[in-house]
């Protein structure tokens, strides 16, 4: 009986629809497709959340290695003032991490607030959620500036490429859905 009240507490940390995903058998513990939140709650991963963060993960990770790209030309240019060493690439890389992580909680965040009937609570819920995020983004940027491991800006310039990523696909797919009409 204690076995039973201890698995309805657990389940009612979840929303509708991954209460129904877990009677139906398409979630279960442990099976890769969920995981838990910072209030420890267990959220499964809609596919539109992961479809989106993919495409910025990879718009990302091309304007990253445009960014290298560039930082190699005015290496080669102006090397007394350009650098391209460790700290550029390491820079780039926690960057692009950073600016990717950002867009996936904010898509975790908006797919927990559809859930929530309460609106007053889902504003809560997504302010929390921005400060939480532009707070990492902040400590992002100190460690970036201050630090020797960084080239600073190889690591500020990654958090404005998941917006850029957007806006080109979003370009592009109205190009694609009006020339296919």
């Amino acid at each position: 009986m204690e076995n039973q009240d201890t698995k309805t507490k657990e389940n009612s940390t979840w929303s509708k629809q991954s209460e129904d995903d877990q009677k139906e058998g398409r979630c279960r513990k442990g099976d890769g497709k969920d995981f838990r939140n910072m209030s420890n709650e267990r959220v499964k991963i809609q596919p539109a959340v992961k479809k989106e963060t993919e495409k910025v993960a990879a718009g990302t990770a091309i304007g990253v290695i445009l960014m290298w790209v560039v930082f190699g030309i005015l290496h080669v240019a102006m090397p007394e003032k350009v650098p391209f060493d460790y700290t550029v690439i390491l820079g780039g890389l926690c960057g692009g991490i950073v600016a990717v992580l950002n867009f996936f909680t904010m898509g975790i965040t908006v797919q927990r607030i559809v859930s929530l009937e309460n609106q007053d609570a889902a504003q809560r819920v997504m302010r929390s959620s921005y400060s939480k995020r532009m707070f990492l983004q902040l400590v992002w940027c100190i460690v970036a500036i201050t630090t020797p491991y960084f080239q600073f800006a190889a690591g500020l310039l990654p958090l404005l490429f998941p917006g850029a990523a957007i806006k080109i696909a979003g370009i592009f797919g109205k190009k694609k859905d009006s020339s296919g009409s």
